[in-house]
């Protein structure tokens, strides 16, 4: 049986459940790309338009009117490129899909099919939300069983009135999270979703080895490492886990390992490839957050490019070690950059990740080490773990916020550690979203929210029949 599930940016989901007149109904429409795994179905919302009072051709507490040629503008709007066209009103009173409803409902079904795979309708009222999908192949409507809203201020999971299935949750272990419980009345609710998430980590090296030994104590529902890279006996000045006998295994392996010799109850996934392939993003299709450290920038941007596709959160670290002029070979400056990219923020692009050069320019950058050191003619570039357990414990910091809005007002999304000084940065207000950027941007043809159906102009995720 398919689970439906629809994921929207939370400024997006506000515009369409949300009416400026609270005394009559609303009507707006969304469109969504999709995202299919498993037995999956994930709409992804990504762009609306909310009716105008010029729109209507009446409007009150229990009935909607609007025009025939607004409505269809709206309807035609869904042929461009979106596999799934949305309508949401709301109800002054409770959430439920009245026989008006229903009648209209269908009439837009059989005009939208034609040229749109799935129906999306909803109604918000002030005891929840109801949710349906149709689509060509099964003229049925069939509840949407959860509703995810994501973005810079955190992740939301709502179950609607109708939802055939419920939210299992993974029950906290008190005694062993007492002190964390200790925080505020949000720590418990923090901790529910935490424990009932999937975490992915980009890079198994020094600093997800940190990362994700701190992750573990929050004690996750599922951890996935996705890295190509062995232990080498240099590693083990600064990697997590590491111990005597470990060359030549697996880094993702190695911190399997541990996670497991601690917290057996926490499933771990381990994929031998480098990301981007093919099976490290599916499986990243199915993850609700990605901690991202990589080795070099040009994986970044093609995290920055999934992420936005997908609606996913990532969390992102990476450290410097930069040297004067001159012969001398002391460091300058030793620094950690630690990045947030949330749907309806600034991507990595924007945060001042480069990428999307050419593909042979991609793999030197890869099999490169420049992000570790500016020196190249040192060789192997030098690491030291003090830098790397600081920007992954701000990493991690950054994770528990984000579940936890009571934390902390916002989440940054660029901060700068150095470590010479020492001293951290919030540069988040320097680095906007950009609207040309073609990842995050505003234009019909940005990434964000595509899924399945975006170009493949990156050429590894490739475009599939939808629904």
């Amino acid at each position: 049986m398919t689970h439906y599930t629809l994921t929207c940016p939370e400024a997006l989901f506000s515009n369409l459940t949300t009416s400026n007149d609270p005394s009559v109904e609303h009507l707006a429409y969304g469109y969504c790309g999709i995202c299919q795994y498993e037995d999956q179905a994930e709409f992804l919302l990504r762009d609306i338009k909310v009716l105008e009072k010029k729109d209507y051709v009446s409007r009150s507490a229990g009935l909607v009117r609007s025009n025939h040629e607004s409505t269809w503008k709206a309807w035609e709007r869904a042929g461009r490129g979106y596999s799934c066209l949305v309508s949401c009103h709301s109800h002054p009173c409770a959430a439920f899909f009245s026989e008006t409803d229903d009648h209209h409902d269908h009439r837009v079904w059989r005009n939208v099919l034609d040229f749109c795979p799935a129906y999306i309708r909803l109604v918000s009222g002030r005891d929840g939300i109801v949710a349906e999908v149709i689509d060509r192949e099964d003229p049925e409507w069939r509840a949407i069983d959860e509703i995810n809203v994501v973005g810079p201020g955190g992740m939301k999971k709502i179950l609607p009135k109708n939802a055939d299935i419920g939210i299992e949750s993974n029950p906290i272990d008190a005694d062993l999270h007492d002190r964390t419980l200790r925080l505020g009345p949000g720590s418990k609710e923090a901790l529910e979703s935490i424990h009932d998430s999937t975490f992915a980590f980009i890079g198994a090296g020094g600093g997800n080895s940190i990362a994700s030994q701190l992750l573990k104590f929050f004690c996750p529902k599922r951890m996935i490492f996705i890295d190509a890279d062995r232990i080498e006996r240099h590693n083990a000045n600064r990697f997590l886990g590491y111990r005597i006998g470990d060359e030549g295994s697996f880094k993702g392996e190695i911190l399997s390992r541990e996670v497991q010799s601690s917290h057996p109850n926490i499933d771990t996934v381990f994929i031998a490839e480098r990301f981007p392939s093919k099976k490290s993003t599916e499986a990243l299709k199915a993850v609700d957050a990605i901690v991202s450290v990589p080795d070099n920038n040009s994986t970044r941007y093609d995290l920055a490019l999934f992420a936005g596709r997908y609606h996913k959160p990532v969390f992102d670290a990476g450290t410097l070690i930069s040297y004067g002029e001159g012969e001398s070979q002391d460091p300058s400056r030793i620094t950690a950059r630690i990045l947030t990219q949330f749907p309806g923020g600034p991507c990595l692009h924007c945060l001042g990740v480069e990428g999307g050069y050419s593909s042979e320019i991609e793999d030197q950058i890869r099999t490169s080490q420049a992000s570790y050191s500016d020196r190249p003619d040192l060789g192997p570039a030098p690491q030291i773990i003090t830098t790397n357990a600081f920007a992954a414990s701000l990493l991690v910091r950054n994770i528990l916020a984000w579940f936890y809005p009571g934390l902390t007002t916002t989440v940054p999304a660029y901060l700068q550690f150095e470590e010479l000084l020492p001293a951290i940065e919030n540069l988040s207000d320097l680095f906007p979203c950009n609207p040309e950027c073609p990842i995050c941007g505003d234009s019909f043809e940005a990434e964000q929210g595509w899924g399945d159906l975006s170009p493949p102009r990156k050429g590894f995720v490739q475009p599939k029949e939808v629904i």
